[in-house]
């Protein structure tokens, strides 16, 4: 067993194979990884200290203990996918603005996430944080992790990251949090409405089998922005 000490918290690491994710004292949570393939815990570190700010999980530190590569980052207490048709209209939209948000940055420094999904996302004091970084990928470069209920057809079809794959990642996830169901238009499965007749229509566009023809992450805030200007329901969607 060995130390390290973060925030002068003292985190215990035990060798227990790799890849170990270990909550500290409900404030931090560390990856481990042990042995010879730890480049994309390295990868992921760097990552996150590109993305500092609103919208993505703080890195409190990273660094080397022994044979083990470690990244201790905030934690979060929930995940969106506690929060799946029990948010109001309005913090579904939030989250919608925020996430393209992050997405946006993502892109601006080369990278797409390739992984959206809602257990990847923190949840708490209605501020969302994309937690993972493990799969980001070089825009245009081949597909490293994804999950293929969330995937768009580009990553079956052509198998490569694009800015606008996270547009379509982001609009299921938001339309699972609006209606409780998991639809994919690649599988042929049709969205279902979420009660709001404008973001019906921005999710359809955002879901284009055309990856060209889907809004940009400028462009849904934009469109988000403009529905929260409006009078909405604060009361969760029955």
């Amino acid at each position: 067993m060995k130390c390290i000490d973060v925030e002068n918290v003292v985190i215990e690491i035990h060798d227990r194979g790799r890849n170990t994710v270990a909550l500290v004292n409900d404030r931090y949570a560390i990856k481990l990884c042990c042995g010879d393939s730890c480049e994309g815990l390295i990868y992921e570190a760097r990552l996150l200290s590109m993305m500092k700010g609103r919208g993505f999980v703080e890195l409190i530190d990273c660094g080397e203990v022994g044979e083990c590569s470690y990244l201790v980052r905030g934690f979060s207490k929930h995940t969106l996918r506690d929060y799946v048709g029990k948010l109001s209209m309005e913090e579904i939209l939030e989250i919608l603005r925020d996430l393209a948000e992050a997405l946006r940055r993502l892109h601006l420094v080369g990278y797409v996430l390739t992984d959206l999904k809602p257990e990847n996302v923190g949840y708490d004091d209605r501020t969302a944080k994309v937690l993972d970084l493990d799969a980001a990928t070089p825009i245009y470069g081949r597909i490293r992790v994804a999950t293929s209920s969330y995937a768009p057809p580009e990553f079956f079809n052509e198998g490569v990251a694009l800015r606008e794959s996270d547009v379509y990642q982001l609009a299921l996830l938001i339309h699972e949090l609006a209606t409780s169901k998991l639809r994919n238009p690649a599988f042929g499965e049709e969205l279902e409405e979420t009660g709001l007749p404008e973001l019906d229509e921005l999710l359809r566009d955002m879901t284009n089998p055309v990856p060209v023809l889907r809004p940009s992450t400028r462009e849904v805030i934009e469109r988000v922005n403009r529905m929260l200007s409006k009078n909405l329901d604060r009361s969760p969607r029955t």
